[in-house]
């Protein structure tokens, strides 16, 4: 089953390049990468809700939701800002150098995330040989920079 799930999360990576394009050509033909990045959002809550109405998936009651904690609700937010941000940089920077820096980033704070426990996460502790995947990954990025 883990086989599975990483390989959908491969190909989860691979649509991320893709809608990076796709996002971009949105913000080039209408003129606001905000926009092109609502429309994104909008179009994937719009199957998402369709998506929750044909599995019949119970919305969750107002004491349900007052169980969650406030930060979980965040999500969306930083969602719509990675959304924003590559849509507004993936023309000037390329999908290569956006599909590294992301991983990057990633990395980095899950590296934090996993050390604390932070937000659910089993605790795994900090090891140099993670910070080094790190670094190497960003030492690919100069590597594949096209000049």
């Amino acid at each position: 089953m883990k086989t599975l799930l990483s390989l959908f999360v491969v190909l989860v990576g691979a649509l991320t390049a893709v809608q990076s394009g796709m996002n971009a050509q949105l913000r080039h033909s209408l003129g606001s990468g905000m926009l092109g990045a609502a429309i994104n959002f909008t179009v994937g809550t719009a199957i998402l809700w369709c998506l929750v109405a044909l599995a019949r998936i119970p919305v969750p009651s107002l004491s349900q939701a007052s169980q969650v904690p406030w930060w979980a609700w965040v999500g969306g937010l930083c969602g719509a800002t990675i959304v924003t941000v590559i849509t507004i940089a993936a023309r000037d920077l390329g999908a290569l150098p956006i599909a590294v820096l992301t991983v990057a980033g990633s990395l980095l704070m899950s590296i934090v995330l996993d050390h604390f426990g932070w937000f659910g996460f089993p605790v795994r502790p900090f090891t140099l040989a993670k910070l080094a995947g790190c670094v190497l990954l960003v030492v690919s990025l100069v590597l594949f920079k096209e000049q």
